[in-house]
């Protein structure tokens, strides 16, 4: 064997070597700039294919700060070689979900995970004025984001909603079923159980970010309990009707 052609093999095995053991923080940085911040890794150990760390996810403003819990991933580097990042993410010591990003899309698959509710509710303003929360178990099975469309459905069952703000916890479990197509994303809201009752859809398009609108009643048992709480969420329409108007927005 030649000079050159050792070299060669060297620097080879030697940049593979780099790529193997390239320290996990080098993805947690990536992370936070491609989610341009919202998304933040901490605590990683392991490498860039296999780790762990805790997942945040940070608001709109420094305070607005979540944290979701611990992240393992396993990179598949296999699948490089035919032009594909694929790789299984556990969330909170759940069942994997599959990720897979090429050139045209990103495809999620057995999306199956729970996040306190104030983690989405960060980043509408009319939302977390009335600081609710709770536990948010999501559901997908087929997802895809390819050119700035979200194919597919996934459902999210929102269990124990609660706010300091009302005489009444827990309000009621309640279920926000998303689709995504073309259009952009729908969102409906239905409640389950539980002596706050709230309706209503909206969606998420473009420039526009989130609108949603609904409406809101207590039990007749639990209406003079709530009726403050009630005032807070919404204005009532028409006056002594009992129905409080629900209005969101968000980017």
């Amino acid at each position: 064997m030649n000079r050159k052609l050792a070299w060669a093999l060297g620097m080879v095995c030697y940049l593979a070597a780099l790529v193997a053991l390239a320290p996990a923080t080098l993805l947690a940085r990536l992370v936070e700039q491609q989610s341009q911040g919202h998304l933040q890794i901490a605590a990683a150990s392991g490498t860039v294919w296999s780790g762990q760390a805790q997942l945040l996810v940070q608001g709109n403003a420094p305070v607005d700060q979540v944290a979701i819990g611990p992240l393992r991933w396993e990179l598949q580097p296999l699948q490089l070689p035919l032009g594909r990042l694929q790789a299984a993410l556990a969330l909170n010591g759940g069942a994997p979900l599959w990720l897979t990003l090429d050139a045209a899309r990103l495809h999620l698959e057995h999306l199956a995970v729970e996040l306190p509710v104030a983690a989405i509710g960060q980043f509408s303003p009319s939302f977390r004025a009335v600081r609710m929360d709770g536990r948010l178990a999501i559901r997908g099975d087929d997802l895809s984001y390819a050119d700035g469309v979200l194919q597919g459905e996934l459902t999210m069952d929102w269990a124990g909603a609660t706010s300091p703000f009302s005489q009444v916890n827990p309000l009621g479990n309640y279920r926000i079923t998303v689709k995504g197509d073309s259009s952009g994303i729908n969102l409906r809201l239905a409640t389950l159980a539980g002596p706050l009752q709230m309706q209503g859809s909206g969606s998420i398009k473009g420039s526009q970010g989130l609108v949603f609108s609904g409406e809101a009643h207590a039990d007749p048992e639990k209406r003079q309990a709530l009726a403050e709480f009630l005032r807070v969420i919404g204005d009532e329409q028409p006056q002594a009707s009992g129905s409080h108007r629900l209005s969101l927005t968000g980017q």
